[in-house]
């Protein structure tokens, strides 16, 4: 059987629906390392995507309807993905000489169906799943999630916590770099972010204000350490903790909003550290742009999140413990950007091949 299997693939889909964000960004980054090597890839994602990668077939298989309602937008997105944009895909893959990569978790359930129906196709399947836990949805959510990975011929994380949370579910995984595709910031433009900051030190809460982020903690662990806070992304159920906490610090920088990639980057590499207090997570956006932009970062020890930072701090110790950590970080040299991510290729290319031998 394991000669009906082509090894390296001849193409590679890669599905990302959101076409914005860390885990498009990511997915941008993963397509454009293969295309450089040779790797026909296919690009799966959201019509209005905000860039498309060069060398990268890009399929606006994905249709968001983003100007209507909210009440009427979810409903129809998720009735033509799955009427649509899911059929394509599987009919898309051939079985013996491509891979299928699905990146991110659509919805609540939305990246099920692709991963049920390329199983039942035999198809070969990756999942990057981003995070190894359900935020929303309960039993039902968490249940789906399972079912999820163990449709997929491979899983994929960037965390040697992600590995041991899965191994305790019983399920083997590959761990790659989390890199991201992000324009190297203008230096005028970040040269603009700092002037909007204000004088340093600049410490920098980026991307969705989550609940789970405890924006709260970050202000206040800014106040304790003497740095102005800046909170940049957009609002979401931690806004109100921001409000809340605004009032206990003389200055606190707030810019809401979606950031495209180039202006993220300028954002955070305006910032004399990154910070990541979060309640849970798995890898970090945030966190992985500040590593390839040569920004001092600090996090809590929660999930995969302190594994490459500057300082990794206790969540125990709360705003008192984050704030030894933000003087701690801002008293060693900037590390060096991140080198180009030579591996990412190498590394999706080793694990795409495991998936013939794991199908035959």
């Amino acid at each position: 059987m394991s000669s009906s299997w082509e090894a390296t693939p001849k193409t590679v889909h890669l599905v990302e629906p959101g076409g914005r964000g860390g885990v498009f960004q990511h997915t941008v980054a993963v397509a454009e390392a293969l295309a450089e090597v040779g790797v026909h890839v296919v690009l799966h994602t959201a019509q209005d995507a905000e860039l498309r990668p060069a060398g990268v077939t890009f399929c606006p298989c994905v249709h968001w309807y983003r100007s209507l309602p909210h009440g009427l937008r979810q409903p129809l997105t998720a009735g033509r993905y799955l009427l649509r944009t899911v059929p394509h895909v599987l009919t898309a893959t051939d079985p013996v000489t491509d891979v299928l990569h699905m990146q991110g978790l659509f919805g609540r359930f939305l990246y099920l169906p692709v991963l049920l129906g390329a199983r039942r196709s035999r198809l070969r399947t990756v999942i990057s799943p981003h995070n190894t836990f359900v935020r929303r949805g309960g039993r039902a959510a968490s249940a789906a999630f399972r079912w999820s990975l163990r449709a997929a011929t491979a899983i994929v994380v960037f965390s040697d916590d992600d590995l041991a949370r899965l191994a305790a579910l019983g399920l083997d995984a590959h761990r790659a770099t989390l890199t991201l595709h992000l324009e190297r910031p203008d230096p005028a433009a970040t040269a603009a972010w700092r002037q909007r900051y204000g004088s340093g030190p600049i410490a920098l809460l980026a991307g969705q204000v989550r609940a789970d982020k405890r924006p709260d903690v970050f202000i206040e662990a800014c106040r304790l350490a003497g740095v102005t806070p800046a909170i940049v992304g957009e609002a979401l159920d931690g806004e109100p903790l921001v409000r809340a906490a605004a009032s206990t610090t003389e200055r606190l920088v707030r810019v809401d909003g979606y950031l495209p990639g180039g202006e993220f980057a300028a954002a955070v590499a305006a910032a004399d550290v990154v910070v990541a207090p979060y309640a849970v997570g798995s890898v970090s956006g945030p966190l992985a742009c500040a590593a390839d932009l040569g920004v001092r970062s600090v996090a809590f020890a929660v999930g995969g999140l302190g594994e490459n930072v500057t300082v990794c701090v206790d969540p125990g110790r709360g705003a008192a413990g984050l704030a030894d950590g933000i003087r701690d970080a801002l008293r060693v040299p900037a590390p060096p950007p991140r080198a180009d991510a030579a591996p990412v290729a190498d590394e999706h290319l080793r694990i795409y091949r495991s998936t013939a031998a794991a199908r035959s």
